[in-house]
């Protein structure tokens, strides 16, 4: 879940209105509510959402299923025309919007724009990249659009350690984007967008950590997070799962078996407050939904409303509520999990 830092909390403060603030404690309220009695119960809109600008990329990440070449959904972009039809739906009630799920969203050539439109609708907005992007106009166009976080992924601190997961990737060429979007900032005297540098732990990496700590303040970022790696055959006792066992996600059990070590709780706090669009304007209720095998509505056909209190989307809530664990896109959740 997205940890919010000073900048942030100002910036949120800044957009917020009585009615979002209204909303979002509504929304709270149900869901406390819902855990309480055992079934869902819905009070409000989401206050957060991820649109996915595109879903294509230019690295082949091996566990990434767009660098897998896994995903089903037919490649594409997010059209202008229809992304601000979808924020127009959401502006009154969103606090915080995402800009990404599958793909490298600097690849969609109006994301500039994009965020430019969310900021502008008083709505605080995110980017995570591969940080492949960022040229010197690029940035100076990123800040002045108004950003608040941008996520640079990082998950090496050489460039014999960051190629081995970044399969495409060049090490030096992320360096130099992030000093471009440091110097970008410093140029127009702005404190955004919060630069972020994420470092994904994995086997090979997992001795870097100081290293890449000690490089984000070097470099001159705002943060360095530390993330457990989300393996797909982690059962199959994967190479890539760290041996220090704080930053793994999966641990052996007394059979000798991998599993995960978040505890699958029959309640979700991400149905209430943080649905995903796809390229073409299907909600998918998780952005662990990968395909969007559960799509619950497009909302370039139907309003928000319709969709967020559809049967089918309470007919899901309840599925979670009875039994979590048999819905594939949830056992490999991070939900609870703390490094």
């Amino acid at each position: 879940m997205l940890k919010f830092n000073s900048l942030e909390l100002l910036q949120l403060i800044k957009f917020s209105t009585v009615s979002k603030i209204f909303n979002a404690l509504k929304l709270y309220i149900s869901f406390e509510i819902s855990k309480i009695i055992g079934k869902p119960f819905m009070w409000g809109l989401p206050f957060s959402l991820s649109v996915e600008p595109v879903n294509k990329c230019n690295l082949a990440c091996n566990q990434c299923p767009t660098g897998l070449s896994t995903i089903l959904r037919p490649k594409g972009k997010l059209t202008f025309l229809n992304y601000t039809q979808i924020i127009e739906q959401v502006a009154p009630h969103l606090l915080y919007l995402q800009l990404y799920l599958q793909g490298e969203p600097f690849l969609h050539p109006e994301l500039p724009e994009m965020i430019a439109y969310a900021n502008k609708r008083k709505i605080c907005t995110l980017v995570s990249t591969n940080g492949h992007f960022l040229s010197a106009e690029k940035c100076r166009q990123i800040v002045a659009s108004g950003l608040t976080r941008l996520v640079v992924s990082l998950d090496g601190a050489t460039a014999e350690v960051y190629e081995k997961y970044r399969v495409g990737g060049n090490f030096e060429k992320v360096l130099h984007g992030i000093r471009n979007m440091v110097e970008a900032k410093n140029n127009a005297g702005s404190n955004y967008p919060i630069i972020e540098l994420q470092f994904i732990v994995f086997r090979a990496n997992e001795h870097q950590i100081k290293e890449i700590q000690l490089l984000g303040k070097l470099l001159g970022t705002n943060l360095v997070s530390i993330k457990s790696a989300q393996i797909y055959d982690f059962e199959e006792n994967s190479d890539l799962i760290p041996t220090i066992v704080n930053y793994a996600r999966y641990f052996k059990n007394k059979n000798g078996n991998w599993q995960i070590k978040s505890k699958l709780k029959n309640s979700c706090w991400r149905m209430w407050h943080n649905p995903v669009v796809d390229t073409y304007g299907n909600i998918m209720p998780c952005c662990f939904d990968k395909n969007g095998n559960f799509s619950l509505g497009n909302l370039l056909e139907k309003s928000l409303k319709e969709v967020w209190y559809s049967e089918s989307y309470k007919a899901f809530r309840r599925k979670i509520f009875t039994g979590r664990k048999q819905l594939g896109m949830c056992r490999n959740c991070t939900e609870g999990l703390k490094l």
